[in-house]
């Protein structure tokens, strides 16, 4: 992840714990406000979360893919 995403990630998150602050405070005066946090999060998400996420689990699939094959020819070796 680049630093202008985590920057804005970043800048996301401090919004969401103010946002959760303010409702923990007044929870009756926030119920709408923070659907321009949630868009602007849903489409960060999107754009970056998701895609880090597929690139991290296609890396880990990789390796339990080549663990398992590496065993199965080492098992089949010591026969």
């Amino acid at each position: 992840m680049n630093p202008a995403n985590r920057e804005r990630l970043q800048m996301l998150l401090n919004g969401h714990a103010a946002m959760l602050e303010e409702k923990r405070l007044r929870p009756e005066g926030v119920f709408r406000q923070n659907d321009p946090f949630r868009e602007e999060f849903n489409r960060l998400a999107r754009a970056v979360i998701l895609p880090t996420l597929t690139e991290i689990k296609d890396v880990l699939v990789g390796k339990v893919e080549s663990a398992s094959i590496f065993h199965r020819s080492t098992a089949a070796a010591s026969r």
